[in-house]
């Protein structure tokens, strides 16, 4: 049985201003195995949010080729990435992404009402039961102006959960949050892949945080150099 998830093949990604030129990636070729909690450290401008935009289908590579579950995603219809990017990737973003006038209960359940099929009410409840899963079941009701940077960032969570996805992809998820709320996010990634076996990916800057997952790649000057 083939536990390959995704696969990139010299993966480049290349920005032009004028006469310049800046290689962000270059030749990137690795792969997440399902059930694999991959670290990805590196200095901030080492490619690492590049590598992850285009491993979700948010951003393109110059060259090279991105194989999702066996298939190369050149081949998908924008309809087709955006459905994958819905519910087979889960994000997790620094700056949490929430929707200021919705409720945590509203911004966990949006991504499974953008699919039309489903019981409304099984998808109230599987939202109500993700928040009190992440700790904060009590903030149902709550904008994300009226949460803590911790609880926050533990509703983006719920929600990358919401539609069972086969990845989730965490942006340095602890960038903005102080060192405590940083650890219960982290305690929190950890718990979500020893209990359920989520495949995921981090990246970070912050190099104590390197040795949480099952895997550790290091990104300099758009390259991989350990794995």
């Amino acid at each position: 049985m083939n536990d390959i998830l995704v696969e990139t093949r010299d993966l480049c990604k290349t920005y032009r201003s004028g006469s310049r030129i800046t290689d962000v990636l270059r030749n990137i070729r690795f792969v997440i195995k399902k059930n694999e909690f991959i670290t990805i450290s590196g200095a901030s401008g080492a490619g690492k949010s590049t590598l992850l935009h285009i491993l979700g289908l948010l951003d393109d590579p110059t060259s090279g080729t991105v194989v999702f579950q066996g298939t190369d995603i050149k081949s998908f219809s924008e309809g087709k990435r955006s459905f994958l990017r819905n519910t087979a990737i889960g994000f997790i973003f620094q700056f949490f992404n929430l929707l200021p006038e919705f409720t945590a209960l509203e911004n966990v359940l949006l991504p499974a009402l953008i699919e039309k099929d489903g019981n409304v009410a099984q998808k109230k409840e599987r939202a109500r039961s993700l928040l009190d899963s992440v700790g904060v079941g009590h903030r149902l009701t709550h904008k994300p102006s009226e949460l803590s940077g911790g609880e926050q960032q533990r509703v983006a969570i719920a929600r990358a959960l919401m539609n069972r996805p086969e990845i989730i992809l965490a942006d340095e998820p602890t960038g903005n949050l102080d060192r405590q709320s940083g650890l219960g996010v982290i305690d929190l990634l950890k718990s979500l892949h020893s209990s359920s076996g989520q495949t995921i990916v981090m990246v970070t800057h912050n190099s104590a945080l390197a040795g949480i997952g099952t895997r550790h790649l290091n990104m300099a000057d758009g390259t991989l150099v350990t794995q």
